[in-house]
């Protein structure tokens, strides 16, 4: 009778082990999906913050490109009223 309550004990300290093994599994498992879920709403508030500034930068350089062709035609202009200028003083010094 002693052996069998031995044995019984030790059968249940296996059992209590076992389920305690799994609790802390599972628990572990719960605190690393929340861990993973922190990490994914970081990464999307990071990737939402990256977008806004990806926007920003893209109408940055349209408004840019915008100036830039402003002052290309203002060059030009320039440079056609220089041409016109140079060719109005050939035509006097020649007179």
């Amino acid at each position: 009778e002693m052996r069998f309550l031995s044995n019984n004990y030790r059968g249940d300290n296996v059992i209590f082990s076992a389920v305690h093994d799994n609790d802390k599994v599972l628990h572990d498992a719960h605190r690393q999906e929340h861990d993973a879920e922190l990490l994914l709403e970081k990464a999307i508030e990071e990737d939402i913050a990256t977008k806004k500034d990806l926007e920003q930068m893209i109408e940055n350089k349209a408004a840019l490109k915008e100036v830039l062709h402003e002052i290309q035609e203002i060059i030009h202009e320039h440079a056609a009223l220089a041409m016109e200028g140079e060719k109005e003083r050939t035509r006097k010094s020649k007179r």
